[in-house]
C-alpha cells in the first residue's frame, strides 16, 4: 500500500508537471489569437490607407504594429529557444511593415509615381500575408502541443488506474475508493477537456469545458474556454473578411497556382463575368475566363514575375468581351501558393479614351491644317507646337517639344515677352494679342509675328495656348508701301515745282524768242552778229522744247494729264510725221522707209500725244545715227485688237548694261554720248508714259553697233479707262 502511494505520488509529480506546462502553452494560444486580432485590424487600417490615403489610418496601423510588436516581445520572454527565433523572425516582418507603410506615405505624398507606389502597395500586402502564416503555423504548433500534453496526462492517469488495481484485495476496496475518487476528481475533467478538444476540431466552437476550480485542470479548462472564444473571434473576422471582400466594387478571384484553376471569386467578380453562384466559376481555367492572350504566358506562374498589373480582356459567360484592368499577386493561404487577382472593368474609361482620342485627332488635324502656328506653354517649356509653327522657326515638331520657350525669341524682344507672359499668370489683365520677333534656326534671322494668346487648364494645370501669325512680308510691304506713298509725294511735289518752274522759265523764254525773230526779220545786221543771234534762238527753242518736256512729265506723274481721245487716220499721221522729220534725216544721209499694214487704217488715240509719240522715235533714231548715214523704217501692222508700230535704225545700238536706264528720267547713257549727241535724257522717258497712258506698252531691242528697234503696242478701241 506504501510502495502503491509511492508509485502514486510520483504519477500525481509528473501529472503536476504536465499541467504546469498547459497554462504557459494555454497563455501563448491566446496571446497568438491576439496577434491574429490585431493582424486582422492593421491589415483593415492599411486597406483604409491606401484608399482614403488620411493620416489617422496610418497612425492607427503604426498603432497595431506597436500592439503585435508588444506581444511578440511577451511571447519571446516565456518561450524556449526554437520559440524565441521564431518570434524574433515575425517581429522583423512587423518593423519591415512599419518601414515600408511609412515610406509609401511619404511617396504618396510627394510622388507621382504610381509604378513605384502600386509595388510598395503590393510588397506591404506581401509581408502582412506572410505574417499570417507564421502566426498560423505558430498557432497551430502550439494546439498540437496542448493537445498532446492533455494525451500524457491522461496516459498517467490511466497508467495509475491499472497499478491500483494490481493491489491485494484488502486493498483493493481502499484502492477502488481511492480511483473512484481520483477518477472523478482528475480523469473526468480530462476526458471532457478532451471531447471538448474534439468538438473544437471539427469546427464546433460554442462548446465550453463546463470545469471550474482553482487546480491544474481547472486553470486548463479556463485556458480551453478563452481559447474557444478566441477562435470564435476568428471564425467571425473571416466572415466579416468575405463579406468585406464580397462589398467591394472591384472582382477577386484567388487562382491555384499548380493548375491555373479558380478557387474563389466575390459577387463583383461573378457579376462582372455573368456567373450567379461560386459553384458555376470554381475549377475553371482562368485562361478560359480571364486574359485568353496569356494562355502559356502567365506573368507571374510562366514568366517567373513576381507581380502582374496590366490591362487585359476578361470573356464573360454569354462570349462578350470586357476590358479589365487587373493587379495580381502570388499569396501564402493555408500553406498553398494562390494567386490573388482583383480587376476592374474599364469599359466606360476606355469609351472616354476613344472618344477623347477621336476628338484629340479632329483638334490635331484642325490644328495642323491652320496656316498659323499654334502652341502650349507650361512651365515656360513648349508642351505642343503644330507644323506651321515648327516651319516658321526651321525646326521639326519633335525638336520643338520639350524646349524652353524662351530660346526662341529675339533678344531685343526677351525681356517685354518673358514679363507679359509671368504677369499673365499672376492674373493680371494683359494684352492678349501683340508683335515680337522670333529667331529662325540660324539664331540670326529675324521673323516678325503676331501673338494671340490666352491661359487654359492643360493635363490638370494651367499653362498658356496661343497662335502665332509670320508678319514679316506684311511689315515688309507696308515698309514699301509707306515707303512708295513718302516717295509718290515727293516726286508729285518735284512734278508741281518743275511745272511751276516750268511756266515761269516759259514767259520770258517766249519773250526772248519773239524778240530775237523780229530782229533777225526787220535788221540789217552783219553776218558775225546774225551768226550769234541763229545761236540764241537756237538755244532758246532748245530751252523751250525741254521746257515742255518737263511740263509734259510732271502732269504725267501728276495726273493732271489729260488724253483727248477720237479716230485717227494711221497712214496721214505717219506721212506727217515723217514731213517733220525728213529734212533733219536729209541732212545726215538718212534714208527713212514706212512699211503700213493696208489694213490698219484707223484707230482710237490722243492726235496730238501720238504724234509725239511717233516724233520721239524718229527724233531718236536719226539723233543716234552714224556719222555715214543709214536706214531708218518705221512699220505698222495689226494683230488681232492690237496695232503695233516700230522704229528701226541703222545708228550705233546701246550696250546691253545701258538698256535699264532707257526710260528712266535724266538717264543719259554716257558722258561722251551726252557730249557728242546732246539732249536731256527726257525724250524716251516721256514716249513711255504717254505709251502706258494709251493703255499700250514700249519695249526696245538693240545691238551695240548695228542699232536698234523701238516697238509701241496700243490697243486700235481705245480702252474706257483712257476716254475722256
Amino acid at each position: 500500500y506504501i510502495g502503491a502511494t509511492l508509485y502514486g505520488y510520483i504519477q500525481m509529480q509528473d501529472l503536476r508537471v504536465h499541467s504546469q506546462q498547459v497554462i504557459p502553452l494555454s497563455s501563448q494560444i491566446s496571446e497568438l489569437q491576439e496577434i491574429g486580432i490585431s493582424l486582422e485590424s492593421l491589415e483593415k487600417n492599411v486597406d483604409k490607407f491606401f484608399t482614403v490615403a488620411y493620416s489617422e489610418n496610418l497612425e492607427k496601423a503604426n498603432k497595431d504594429i506597436d500592439d503585435l510588436q508588444g506581444i511578440i516581445r511577451s511571447l519571446e520572454n516565456n518561450s524556449d529557444n526554437n520559440s524565441r527565433a521564431r518570434f524574433k523572425e515575425m517581429e522583423g516582418i512587423f518593423c519591415e511593415i512599419r518601414e515600408d507603410i511609412n515610406y509609401l506615405a511619404n511617396l504618396q505624398q510627394n510622388s507621382m509615381n504610381a509604378k513605384e507606389i502600386n509595388e510598395k502597395r503590393i510588397l506591404v500586402y506581401g509581408l502582412i500575408n506572410n505574417a499570417n502564416k507564421k502566426h498560423r503555423e505558430l498557432l497551430s504548433e502550439t494546439t498540437h502541443q496542448l493537445n498532446a500534453n492533455v494525451l500524457d496526462q491522461e496516459r498517467i492517469i490511466l497508467a495509475f488506474n491499472t497499478q491500483l488495481l494490481g493491489l491485494g484485495f484488502v486493498i483493493l476496496i481502499l484502492g477502488t475508493v481511492m480511483s473512484i475518487i481520483i477518477s472523478s476528481s482528475i480523469s473526468h475533467p480530462i476526458k471532457k477537456l478532451r471531447t471538448v478538444t474534439r468538438e473544437i476540431a471539427h469546427g464546433n466552437l460554442n462548446v465550453k469545458t463546463g470545469i471550474q476550480s482553482n487546480d491544474e485542470i481547472g486553470q486548463l479548462a479556463s485556458a480551453f474556454d478563452k481559447m474557444t472564444e478566441e477562435l470564435q473571434k476568428t471564425t467571425i473576422s473571416k466572415r466579416t473578411l468575405q463579406t468585406m471582400l464580397d462589398s467591394m466594387p472591384y472582382g477577386i478571384i484567388m487562382i491555384g497556382m499548380d493548375d491555373k484553376k479558380i478557387l474563389k471569386a466575390n459577387l463583383a467578380a461573378l457579376g462582372m463575368m455573368g456567373y450567379g453562384y461560386e459553384e458555376e466559376i470554381a475549377g475553371l481555367i482562368c485562361n478560359k475566363v480571364l486574359c485568353p492572350a496569356e494562355d502559356g504566358k502567365c506573368p507571374i506562374i510562366d514568366l517567373k514575375q513576381k507581380v502582374d498589373k496590366s490591362e487585359k480582356i476578361l470573356i464573360t459567360k454569354d462570349g462578350r468581351r470586357i476590358p479589365i484592368l487587373k493587379s495580381v499577386v502570388c499569396v501564402n493561404l493555408a500553406g498553398r501558393e494562390v494567386l490573388l487577382e482583383a480587376f476592374l472593368d474599364i469599359s466606360e474609361r476606355k469609351q472616354a479614351e476613344e472618344a477623347l482620342r477621336q476628338s484629340e485627332e479632329k483638334h490635331r488635324m484642325l490644328i495642323e491644317n491652320i496656316q498659323d502656328g499654334v502652341f502650349i506653354i507650361q512651365d515656360g517649356v513648349l508642351q505642343f507646337v503644330n507644323e506651321a509653327f515648327a516651319r516658321m522657326v526651321g525646326y521639326t515638331v519633335e525638336e520643338l517639344t520639350g524646349r524652353e520657350f524662351r530660346e526662341f525669341i529675339a533678344p531685343e524682344d526677351m525681356e517685354m515677352v518673358l514679363d507679359r507672359y509671368h504677369r499673365r499668370l499672376a492674373g493680371e489683365n494683359v494684352a492678349r494679342e501683340y508683335e515680337f520677333r522670333v529667331l529662325y534656326r540660324d539664331g540670326i534671322t529675324r521673323i516678325i509675328v503676331n501673338m494671340n494668346v490666352g491661359l487654359i487648364d492643360y493635363r490638370g494645370m494651367v499653362a498658356s495656348m496661343g497662335t502665332i501669325k509670320d508678319i514679316t512680308e506684311l511689315k515688309r510691304a507696308d515698309e514699301i508701301r509707306i515707303e512708295n506713298q513718302n516717295l509718290a509725294y515727293a516726286s508729285r511735289a518735284k512734278s508741281e515745282f518743275l511745272a511751276n518752274m516750268s511756266h515761269e522759265l516759259r514767259t520770258p523764254l517766249n519773250s526772248i524768242l519773239g524778240f530775237s525773230e523780229l530782229i533777225k526779220m526787220n535788221s540789217s545786221l552783219d553776218e558775225k552778229s546774225l551768226h550769234h543771234l541763229d545761236n540764241v534762238i537756237t538755244s532758246g527753242k532748245f530751252l523751250l522744247n525741254l521746257i515742255n518736256d518737263i511740263l509734259d512729265l510732271s502732269k504725267v506723274e501728276s495726273g493732271k494729264m489729260e488724253l483727248v481721245i477720237e479716230k485717227i487716220n494711221v497712214p496721214s499721221l505717219i506721212d506727217g510725221t515723217l514731213i517733220l522729220i525728213k529734212e533733219k534725216a536729209s541732212k545726215q544721209k538718212i534714208q527713212l522707209k514706212n512699211e503700213l499694214d493696208p489694213s490698219l487704217l484707223f484707230m482710237e488715240a490722243d492726235n496730238q500725244r501720238f504724234k509725239q509719240i511717233m516724233f520721239n522715235l524718229l527724233s531718236n533714231a536719226v539723233k543716234f545715227s552714224k556719222p555715214e548715214g543709214g536706214t531708218i523704217t518705221i512699220t505698222a501692222k495689226k494683230e488681232g485688237d492690237m496695232a503695233k508700230f516700230s522704229v528701226s535704225d541703222t545708228g550705233i545700238g546701246i550696250r546691253e548694261e545701258d538698256m535699264k536706264k532707257l526710260f528712266t528720267e535724266f538717264e543719259q547713257l554716257d558722258s561722251g554720248i551726252t557730249k557728242k549727241y546732246g539732249g536731256s535724257g527726257l525724250g524716251l522717258a516721256i514716249t513711255k508714259r504717254l505709251v502706258e497712258l494709251h493703255g499700250g506698252s514700249l519695249t526696245a531691242e538693240s545691238k551695240y553697233g548695228e542699232g536698234s528697234t523701238f516697238t509701241v503696242t496700243l490697243p486700235i478701241i481705245a480702252n474706257k479707262e483712257t476716254r475722256i
